[in-house]
């Protein structure tokens, strides 16, 4: 609840933008929360939201998640986001519900020197 009445209020807008940038804005403060580098040059690969559904007490819900690759392949964001069912219930309409991070996924892979 204190999320939404942020958005609300002005502060953390961003939750509620396009999922692509709320994925990458979560990514980025996990980043810095477990002390990685930036990914250099990481496209966004795919951004999919599941449709709308319901939740167990009855609110309507939402998923998705968006995937991030590095040019080399070698490294992968994967964000899983959502719209949870109990925001719904305070938002004057769905869309107005901000996207939270559920999941940020970091997959580095790294070349094995011959030996």
């Amino acid at each position: 609840m204190a999320l939404l009445a942020k958005v609300e209020a002005g502060q953390d807008v961003w939750r509620a933008s396009d999922m692509a940038q709320v994925g990458w804005l979560a990514y980025e403060q996990a980043r810095k929360e477990w002390n990685l580098d930036a990914a250099a040059q990481a496209k966004l690969s795919k951004c999919e939201p599941w449709p709308a559904g319901k939740d167990g007490e009855g609110n309507q819900q939402q998923w998705g998640y968006c995937t991030w690759f590095t040019p080399d392949d070698m490294q992968e964001i994967t964000v899983q986001l959502h719209k949870p069912g109990y925001l719904a219930k305070s938002a004057r309409q769905f869309e107005a519900v901000p996207w939270v991070a559920a999941d940020v996924e970091i997959n580095l892979c790294h070349v094995k020197p011959p030996l």
